[in-house]
């Protein structure tokens, strides 16, 4: 039986069965909705501060390899990616 005669055949098993959708109780619906609005709101606020960031140049130290080097030396366990992260946080 391939993929779609499978969901076929499950289909109508389903509608002969009398299966419908589960709609939630109100609280639970009530909850879904204000974490999509949330959601929604912070996806939107993202796009903006990336637009926002992404018009903006951002200036490379020219001693970038040293200041890596010079935290990896006195922490040897951290990757160069998180060096850089450590440098990125300092303002």
């Amino acid at each position: 039986m391939t993929s779609a005669q499978f969901v076929a055949w499950l289909e109508k098993k389903l509608t002969e069965h009398g299966v419908t959708k589960v709609v939630p109780d109100p609280d639970a619906l009530a909850s879904a909705y204000r974490r999509a609005m949330f959601l929604q709101a912070v996806d939107r606020a993202t796009q903006e501060l990336h637009r926002r960031i992404a018009s903006t140049t951002i200036d490379v130290p020219e001693d970038l390899a040293s200041r890596v080097t010079e935290i990896l030396t006195e922490h040897p366990a951290l990757s160069w990616d998180r060096a850089v992260w450590k440098l990125a946080e300092q303002p």
